[in-house]
């Protein structure tokens, strides 16, 4: 017994381990492959997040509210709960007015709140009653009309892209009773 623990001693020290230099290697190289992984995933993504959060950039204060056409008065709420307001386009290049698929309108209140999405899908929401198109186009004015019985004080708007984008608030007005 003894001599077969004798053999075994001797057998463990003519085994060598890896040198440090080589294990250093490895571990560079393992490093350097799993960083080329992570950025395989992380620089596409990366990328397509700068995109989409500078989209909206060109259509900052596009959409702004106009308080009178020739003698009529607008931004404001009618007696029989009819919200009355008028939109002109701002002087963006003609080829990005037509990126603009919408605006997002939000009628804000005393604690209440009120998201309208008027897009070309879904176009019927507001009534149009003035401009030849649903989102005026630079320098145009249309005219609009929402009915809620909700008491609202604010009116928001934010243009919709055709990318479904919505962007940020360009314009915000106070209500006031026609």
């Amino acid at each position: 017994m003894l001599k077969l623990l004798q053999l075994q001693y001797l057998n463990m020290e003519q085994k060598r381990g890896l040198s440090t230099v080589i294990a250093t290697v490895l571990v560079i190289l393992i490093t350097i492959a799993a960083g080329a992984v992570i950025a395989q995933f992380a620089i596409p993504f990366v990328q397509k997040q700068l995109n989409q959060g500078s989209e909206c950039l060109p259509y900052r204060g596009y959409l702004q509210f106009q308080d009178k056409i020739s003698t009529s008065f607008y931004n404001c709420k009618t007696p029989n709960s009819q919200y009355i307001f008028a939109l002109k386009g701002g002087s963006i290049d003609r080829s990005l007015a037509g990126n603009v698929d919408g605006f997002n309108l939000v009628f804000i209140g005393q604690g209440t709140s009120t998201n309208v999405a008027v897009t070309s899908a879904n176009p019927n929401v507001v009534t149009r009653t003035g401009g030849s198109s649903l989102v005026p186009g630079p320098g145009e004015v249309n005219s609009y009309s929402y009915t809620s019985s909700q008491t609202y004080t604010y009116l928001e708007i934010s243009p919709i892209l055709k990318s479904g984008k919505v962007c940020e608030v360009s314009y915000r007005i106070t209500l006031a009773p026609c």
